[in-house]
């Protein structure tokens, strides 16, 4: 099984909790593997999910470790206005003909001129 195949498997999270975790002592629990369709499926505990701020439809990053299978969220980019800007330079803020003739444009509905 390849590492895009485990990745298909884990991002079906199929929500049947077996077991609770108890956050406070950090203990492991146990999951089964079910076979769902073509795939296997793993189900992950709402606890676990909240904890890491993702849920059904979250994109994880899947990887294996010394034998060990490693699921992280991935990483949302978030830019402040600033480093935004920065991007910003005459050569890709110029105008283009078609931006002119937009911009030139008349009306054609209910905006205001």
């Amino acid at each position: 099984m390849n590492l895009l195949t485990l990745a298909l498997l884990f991002f079906v999270l199929y929500f049947y909790i077996t077991k609770q975790m108890d956050f406070k002592r950090n203990q492991m629990i146990n999951v089964t593997l079910r076979k769902l369709g073509g795939s296997v499926v793993m189900a992950v505990p709402m606890q676990s999910l909240s904890m890491l701020h993702i849920g059904a439809g979250s994109q994880v990053n899947v990887n294996v470790v010394d034998g060990k299978l490693v699921i992280e969220p991935k990483a949302k980019l978030h830019f402040t206005l600033t480093e935004l800007l920065k991007q910003c330079s005459e050569e890709n803020m110029a105008l283009t003909a078609e931006d002119h003739e937009w911009l030139d444009s008349k009306p054609v509905g209910k905006e205001m001129p």
